[in-house]
């Protein structure tokens, strides 16, 4: 049976399925599971799998319309531990025949501290899902990312790129299952629910949301971490300590603490990990440091704007902050 809800009174046939929408940004529930999902696989090149659901799932959840916007109103995020690499993140999707070449921004994120999504630390725009499985079936979708978070909590998840139009899928929603996760979506303002990010829940036809169907292959690399054998600790022997100004246009300086003697490289790159420019690269004395980035590339073309991450790397330990270029 069709769960449906009404958002201002205005009502859309998407195909063969009846979902109320609005056309001021309504949120679309798709009706409940009654047949499992694909299982997980084991996957050799990476280990450590984080995921909040039970591998089955009830519901499925979507903004359409007005409510998908910049700056990503209309995203959905789960969060997960560890310093470490991405190797890859996984989605459950669903759709209702509305699927017409949509693509999905992928992004993951810092904490910031307040139990949500904080500043962007990686995003891969315009990615392909490919076929979305109909409703009532869920695909499972891979996305290979090969990307080091710095950080021990953080949030991975999508958007949809359908700003103004019907949604192209659905992410799939576990409501009945262990729970523990941190589900959240960005809601645009002015649709009657509060802005920002907040827990699916307070969309009254989510209101059983437990997790969404977002799930991460990880792996904890003990070299590139500096792990200690006696501690079990990571070692961060240099650190960025500012970059100013951040946001910047066309300089930014630098400033980085190195902890001992050693070789210290510091780096610039993209948000898809590729090296931008080299900045440091060789021995380095302990102390506070200084050095910046004129915004050009290694072959002296100049960067556009975007995302970047300023990275420092010492015997084997990797710290790393973000940095926003303008125009």
């Amino acid at each position: 049976m069709l769960r449906s809800t009404v958002f201002l009174g205005l009502l859309s046939a998407l195909l063969a399925a009846k979902v109320s929408v609005a056309d001021g940004g309504g949120a679309v529930t798709a009706p409940s599971v009654s047949d499992g999902t694909p299982t997980q696989e084991n996957r050799a090149n990476c280990y450590g799998i984080q995921q909040h659901h039970d591998d089955s799932f009830e519901s499925a959840y979507g903004w359409t319309f007005d409510a998908v916007a910049d700056p990503y109103y209309g995203a959905f995020a789960e969060c997960f531990e560890g310093v470490g690499y991405i190797c890859q993140v996984q989605y459950w999707l669903t759709q209702l025949g509305n699927q017409n070449g949509q693509t999905m921004d992928l992004i993951v994120w810092e904490d910031d501290h307040t139990g949500n999504p904080g500043a962007v630390l990686y995003l891969i725009p315009s990615e392909d899902p490919g076929p979305v499985a109909q409703w009532p079936s869920v695909s499972r979708h891979d996305f290979e990312l090969g990307v080091f978070v710095p950080h021990e909590k953080w949030w991975a998840g999508y958007w949809g790129n359908w700003a103004g139009a019907q949604a192209g899928w659905f992410v799939a929603a576990d409501e009945n299952g262990p729970g523990g996760g941190c589900p959240r979506t960005n809601i645009a303002p002015d649709i009657g629910y509060p802005a920002g990010w907040e827990h699916p829940n307070v969309v009254l036809p989510w209101e059983d949301c437990r997790s969404l169907g977002i799930q991460v292959d990880f792996a904890v690399d003990p070299a590139a971490l500096g792990e200690q054998a006696d501690t079990g600790h990571a070692t961060i022997a240099a650190r960025i300590d500012r970059l100013s100004p951040n946001p910047f246009r066309d300089r930014v300086e630098v400033e980085y603490r190195v902890e001992r003697r050693g070789t210290v490289s510091l780096s610039v790159h993209d948000a898809q990990g590729r090296l931008v420019a080299a900045l440091v690269d060789g021995a380095t004395e302990p102390g506070v440091h200084r050095t910046a980035w004129d915004g050009r590339r290694s072959d002296g073309s100049v960067a556009e704007a975007g995302i970047y991450f300023v990275r420092v790397v010492q015997g084997g330990a990797v710290s790393g902050t973000q940095l926003v270029r303008i125009r």
